[in-house]
């Protein structure tokens, strides 16, 4: 494995947080009870996502991994406790206050966006994106891709979960579940997951975005998928 630094140097400028709406996240993150919420509702529901995605970055060899979109920082906590150097950022200064007041030190939280994440290049050997894509826009969701695999060193790893259409949308307990979530999100939020959704879910998002995974297991009832995609090259 290549040396990377386990603080991670940026090369962008720190002072200037992007306002809220510039992530297609809405209101809901930066409410004062949004970390209360989704600690005690959404983090228990996504335990077994968390717990899959840290084994999927050990399997991978990631020592130094970016959680991009790290709300309540659970996902780095599985991947501190699986011995990696874990930064998560998120755009909810909320989000982030929650999450360092329940991590260990070992563990880095930054404030800023994912569209323009404030690394270097080759910075980490994996990033991480668990449901931070299907809020956005099509043209967001690629710019965080972009932007993702910029800093994963060549010969690093994405590991990305999202959700995945189910052949039968109406006759599945697990998708009524998850569409009942976006739609009290509501907003932009809500107006992206149906964009997601129509323009295929995951499997559509890999396809237009030319990323091939080699590892994909279904979570949740089927209704998110996990993959680990090889970054074979570095991005700029």
């Amino acid at each position: 494995m290549n040396e990377v630094s386990s603080a991670p140097s940026t090369n962008r400028s720190m002072d200037r947080i992007p306002a809220p709406e510039d992530n297609g996240l809405g209101e809901v993150a930066h409410r004062p009870t949004a970390a209360l919420a989704y600690a005690a509702v959404i983090d228990p529901i996504l335990a077994a996502v968390h717990r899959r995605i840290a084994q999927m970055c050990i399997q991978a060899g990631a020592e130094v991994v970016l959680d991009i979109g790290s709300a309540t920082g659970v996902q780095c906590r599985n991947l501190d406790a699986a011995g990696v150097h874990a930064t998560g950022l998120d755009l909810s200064e909320v989000m982030i206050r929650w999450a360092r007041r329940h991590s260990r030190a070992s563990i880095r939280y930054v404030l800023g966006s994912a569209l323009d994440l404030p690394f270097a290049e080759g910075s980490f050997d994996a990033a991480v994106l668990v449901l931070a894509l299907h809020e956005h826009t099509e043209s967001e969701r690629q710019t965080m891709l972009h932007e993702a695999c910029r800093v994963v060193r060549a010969a690093g790893t994405l590991v990305l979960a999202e959700y995945v259409v189910p052949r039968h949308p109406t006759r599945d307990p697990a998708w009524w579940i998850v569409r009942t979530i976006e739609r009290i999100a509501g907003g932009s939020h809500y107006a992206g997951f149906v964009d997601f959704v129509e323009l295929g879910g995951m499997i559509g998002l890999l396809q237009r975005s030319d990323l091939t995974a080699t590892e994909e297991q279904r979570l949740c009832g089927g209704a998110i998928g996990a993959v680990r995609i090889p970054i074979h090259h570095r991005v700029t």
